[in-house]
């Protein structure tokens, strides 16, 4: 079960019924205090169980958003297949944009083979960061400058 199942099971709500929008964050959508959900998420990480990324994507989405103390990561090597940098590149200027995406954005990680499912994913991990870790980009400039 994973941890929004686990969040929801103690309400009537299922993790389908909630809709967080483009105004809502996953503080309000859960009820959940900012303390509570930062200790779930270094417990059990930013993705659930049933991620549409592979851990390497997954790897290399949490390495652009700059240290969060006390999260479990996976090292991860700059990537060189094209497929991986285009999720880095994208990965890098949501974090720049506070988790807001770009239509244009978006569109070019699906033509470099990602599912609309994984783009929003990276998308909701970027805001749940934001909003639980209190990323900014000023505090992560140098987690995205692409090391070879």
């Amino acid at each position: 079960m994973s941890f929004f199942n686990e969040i929801f099971s103690s309400s009537n709500q299922s993790v389908g019924s909630v809709n967080v929008d483009l105004g809502s964050s996953v503080l309000s959508a859960t009820g959940l205090s900012r303390s509570a959900l930062a200790t779930l998420f270094r417990q059990d990480g930013l993705f659930g169980h049933e991620s549409d990324l592979s851990p390497v994507e997954q790897a290399i989405v949490q390495s652009r958003l700059g240290p969060i103390s006390g999260l479990r990561t996976r090292a991860v090597l700059a990537p060189t297949d094209a497929r991986l940098i285009a999720l880095e590149s994208f990965t890098d200027s949501l974090v720049r944009a506070g988790g807001r995406a770009d239509a244009a954005d978006e569109a070019q990680l699906v033509k470099a083979g990602y599912s609309e499912a994984a783009v929003s994913e990276v998308v909701r991990v970027v805001q749940l960061a934001r909003d639980v870790f209190g990323l900014t980009p000023a505090r992560n400039e140098a987690a995205y400058r692409r090391t070879a």
